[in-house]
Order: C-alpha cells, then structure tokens, then sequence
C-alpha cells in the first residue's frame, strides 16, 4: 500500500495537471521526486507509468516523454508498449530532432506488434493520421478482471485507455471509475459514470447505485446506498460484475 503522504503528492501530480501552468508542474514534480526513493521498484514503474499518461492526456508532452523515458529505465514490464509508441509520438508531434530507429525496433519486436489496433496506430507514426496517443496496448478484458481480483489495482488501471472509456457502455466506465477509486483512495475526481447519472437521476439500477456508492466514497455527495445493499443488487442484476463490489470491500 501506498502511503498516504505518497499517495496524496499523487493524485495532485495526475490529476490537477490540466489546470496547472508549467511552473506549478514543476513546483509538484520536485516534491513527488522526492518521495519516489521510498517506493519499491514496481510501485516506482506504475507511478511514472500512469503520471506519464496523465502528463500526456493533459498536454504536458515533454514533461510526459522523460517520465515513459524513467519507466523504460526501470525497466518495467508493464505498459512498456505504450512507453515507447508514446515516446515516439511525442518526439513527432514536438518535431524534435532525434533518432527515434532503436524505439522503433523495439515496437515492432514487440509481441503485441501484431495487433490490429496497434498496427494502425503504428501507421499514423509514418504520417498517414492524427497522432493522438495510444493508450491501449494492454486492454484486454479478461487481463483486467484477472488482475483486479488479484488485486492488482494500478496494474488494470494501466490496461484501460482513458479515451476509449469516455466512449464506452456504462459497465467498463464503472470499472475505471471504481479502479481510479481504489488507487486514489477515495479522491477520484470527475467520474465517467456521473454524465448518465446526471441523465438518470432517479434510475434504482445497479449501474445508477454503484455511481451513487463511488460519488459517496469520493466525498462527492453525502448519501449513497452501502456496499451490503449494492452488493444484494449486483447478484441480482448482473452476477459479471460483482468482483467490482468485492475489490471495494477488501480495501478501506
């Protein structure tokens, strides 16, 4: 586990960039650095690994590139595709002036490489599309699941592409919103399921009640239903997703 000190500097360096200027990105990132010694290698990966991410979504490219540069240093295993397509990318669209041959062989030496999706997303690297980001090179439902009964938060967290989930069904929404619960420690902010919330404000159904449960756990509203009663609604309604419930059970 995290702890808090860590997790707190965290949640601030991911997830307050889009309002923060550069020299606030930098006043933030020396504090975080200074906590990182403390972490064992694969909390340090995951963390450069999601904060690199969260730089990129948020357009802090260069600040993004050096941080997938310190998880390829640290040699992590995971996310290491999206790493070094990303790395790639970044240099493009910056027109940096740099010999991008070694990432490039590493991609395609990649199992992963073969891959329909990232195939094409290897296609705009030639300029033949938008480069956007590729953020799914791990989205693989069953690695999710899998890893969040393993309780493997930060692991699935780093499966899901944020872009694609904002475009997704209410089911694999709630499944970020409750992984980004988990590693946030109940300070997620702006949840996926709170647009269809808003929508159905007076739906009963498990999807509607478990969007209740994690405004509640994230201090964004003060009632909610507990997580007995969504718990007894879930097996009723739909048995899948019941390992949700149960992760949030096992952590405080």
């Amino acid at each position: 586990m995290i702890p808090f000190k860590i997790s707190f500097l965290f949640i601030l360096w991911s997830f307050g960039l889009s309002i923060l200027a550069d020299a606030d990105v930098d006043q933030l990132e020396e504090k975080f650095l200074k906590v990182l010694p403390s972490l064992k290698p694969i909390e340090k990966c995951r963390l450069y690994q999601i904060g690199a991410r969260e730089l990129f979504l948020f357009n802090h490219l260069s600040k993004s590139k050096h941080y997938y540069e310190r998880s390829l240093k640290e040699n992590c295993a995971e996310g290491r595709l999206e790493a070094l397509i990303n790395i790639v990318t970044i240099s493009k669209v910056l027109k940096l002036n740099e010999d991008l041959s070694s990432y490039k062989e590493e991609i395609l030496k990649d199992k992963a490489a073969t891959d329909p999706v990232i195939k094409e997303y290897l296609k705009t690297l030639e300029g033949k599309g938008k480069l956007t980001g590729y953020f799914g090179a791990l989205n693989k439902d069953k690695n999710i699941v899998s890893a969040i009964k393993k309780g493997e938060y930060k692991s699935a967290l780093l499966m899901l592409n944020p872009k694609v989930v904002r475009e997704a069904d209410i089911n694999k929404k709630l499944q970020y919103d409750v992984l980004r619960t988990l590693v946030l420690k109940g300070t997620a902010e702006n949840l996926f399921c709170e647009k269809e919330l808003k929508k159905y404000k007076t739906s009963l159904s498990y999807t509607m009640e478990l969007c209740r449960y994690l405004l509640k756990r994230n201090k964004k509203e003060k009632k909610g239903p507990t997580l007995k009663s969504l718990k007894e609604k879930v097996k009723r309604e739909r048995m899948a997703s019941l390992y949700l419930i149960e992760a949030l059970e096992g952590s405080p």
